[in-house]
């Protein structure tokens, strides 16, 4: 079974984004899908494949240092979507065995706050939506 996780973003627009959809239902959500329709959400682009200039459409620009890609990564990151973990995986090799028998020891919290933020991590294949007004 496909885990699909959904993520509103409000902002400049109101954006909707949607990992873990199987192929088949991918298209037909990018090309209207009936729930898709009722709600009048219109497809965007994918996280891989978003451009600078729709980037800026979603979500402005933070400032003249930042890009608009940039900025709206930021602002997946603020509303807790991640497109990559930002934390390392600690490595048992690199901890005593009595460490790892230890379970309030520095590699189960650094293990623990890894697995929290790989639960944020959507896909490069996210699809992105943009409500209709």
């Amino acid at each position: 079974m496909t885990n699909i996780r959904t993520k509103i973003i409000e902002g400049k627009q109101t954006i909707l984004i949607v990992d873990g959809l199987p192929e088949n239902k991918a298209n037909e959500f990018k090309f209207g899908g009936m729930w898709m329709n009722m709600v009048r959400w219109k497809f965007i682009s994918t996280i891989e494949n978003l451009s600078g200039d729709v980037a800026h459409d979603l979500v402005g620009q933070k400032d003249k240092l930042t890009s608009p890609l940039r900025t709206f990564h930021l602002s997946l990151h603020e509303n807790g979507v991640f497109t990559r973990n930002p934390n390392e995986k600690p490595n048992t090799r690199d901890y005593s065995p009595r460490e790892l028998e230890n379970d309030n020891s520095k590699y189960w919290k650094r293990e623990e706050k890894w697995q929290e933020a790989e639960a944020k991590v959507f896909s490069p294949s996210t699809l992105i939506f943009v409500k209709q007004k």
